[in-house]
């Protein structure tokens, strides 16, 4: 009995055709025993198309394990590896193709456990280590590599509060403030979150010109706190640039330009449906703590108007972090925690709550439109 019905194995080679894949067909047959590859009838053919079609085919009739793997389940996986850099969509078909033939392989072992099968005492169950199950979540060595050196270019702010011109102390007598994240938008500004450089709390009252001007000139901002006992690079504010509490985004110019590289800016936002979901990776320092990331159960939800929304962890503190995405492009400035958004599901739970932030796209467009010499000089890198 065949895995694969008639169409549905003529789609597979379709695609598999499409590809490319014809021409590696050694990399498809990659980690079968050479007394195993050697039986196939594809060997016989001329053409390399006609050679996978008959690989495919052979496959496709062995829904029992060989050396405890099904045949072509080892295909499919060796497919969606060679199309995953590149072509994600393709990389996805085979991906749910190797599943769909595992399920079919172990419904057709029925209640007889044989060489590779694993009697459970009510089903058999088959072993196959190479398939990715639902999201792909393998990351390549250049994710990290990237990741380590974008975050150079995140620093933790410290923005001390000031009330009618003076410093507001706590009862303790140290200075009362919020704690933040910013990065560079450009060599000699940081971006940041409007309530970040307010420096108050929910239900105060918004501080004057006044003092915020005072707040931006006198806040820490500190590059490199990745440990609580290691040494910062603690870099002086300018001033206040410009900045837009409807978007909640600040610009803080730096008295000297950082020799740091600047985060690249998303200039339109990813489609989030489809087969791919999209992550939401946040570089950041939550609670005033050395910088961390957050890159797992991180996807991306929805986008609501100027708004983006991902279930990726933050805390008080990470406001003003970069949204990224898997290439550590920033696609949103992040700002808060919300329950304006219904009928949200998380790992198969309801909740309430979701974290939030501006899409790039729409402060890009707002710095254009209203501070176009600031952001014509700004260097910002915008892909």
């Amino acid at each position: 009995m065949a895995l694969f019905k008639h169409q549905e194995l003529s789609e597979i080679v379709t695609r598999a055709i499409t590809c490319g894949l014809a021409l590696r067909r050694e990399n498809l047959l990659f980690a079968f025993s050479q007394a195993f590859s050697s039986s196939l009838s594809g060997w016989s053919q001329t053409s390399p198309a006609d050679a996978l079609r008959a690989d495919a085919n052979d496959l496709n009739q062995l829904e029992a394990p060989v050396a405890g793997e099904i045949p072509f389940v080892v295909w499919l996986g060796n497919a969606h590896a060679m199309t995953s850099a590149t072509r994600p969509a393709d990389a996805q078909f085979f991906n749910e193709k190797a599943l769909l033939a595992a399920e079919r392989a172990a419904q057709h072992a029925g209640g007889t456990a044989g060489a590779g099968l694993v009697d459970t005492g009510r089903v058999t169950a088959i072993t196959i280590p190479q398939v990715v199950l639902f999201r792909n979540d393998l990351l390549p060595e250049r994710f990290f590599r990237l990741a380590a050196a974008r975050a150079g270019s995140v620093a933790r702010l410290t923005v001390f509060a000031y009330e009618g011109g003076q410093a507001r102390l706590l009862p303790s007598g140290n200075p009362d403030g919020v704690f933040g994240t910013g990065w560079l938008i450009g060599p000699g500004h940081i971006m940041t979150n409007w309530h970040v450089i307010t420096a108050r709390q929910t239900g105060e009252a918004v501080p004057t010109d006044a003092d915020i001007a005072l707040q931006v000139a006198n806040m820490k901002i500190e590059f490199d706190y990745t440990d609580a006992a290691g040494v910062t690079h603690v870099v002086q504010s300018a001033g206040l640039a410009c900045g837009n509490p409807a978007l909640d985004y600040a610009i803080i110019a730096l008295q000297q330009p950082e020799p740091r590289a600047v985060l690249p800016l998303l200039s339109a936002m990813p489609a989030l449906s489809g087969a791919d979901p999209v992550a939401a990776n946040i570089i950041q320092h939550p609670a005033g703590e050395p910088r961390q990331y957050g890159i797992r159960d991180n996807l991306a939800a929805v986008i609501d108007g100027d708004d983006l929304a991902y279930f990726t962890d933050t805390k008080g503190g990470s406001s003003g972090s970069p949204v990224c995405d898997d290439q550590w492009r920033v696609m949103a400035l992040h700002k808060a925690t919300t329950t304006a958004l219904k009928d949200l599901s998380f790992q198969g739970k309801s909740t309430a709550w979701i974290n939030v932030g501006t899409v790039m796209p729409a402060i890009i467009a707002d710095l254009k439109a209203n501070q176009a010499a600031l952001w014509s000089g700004l260097g910002a890198e915008v892909v």
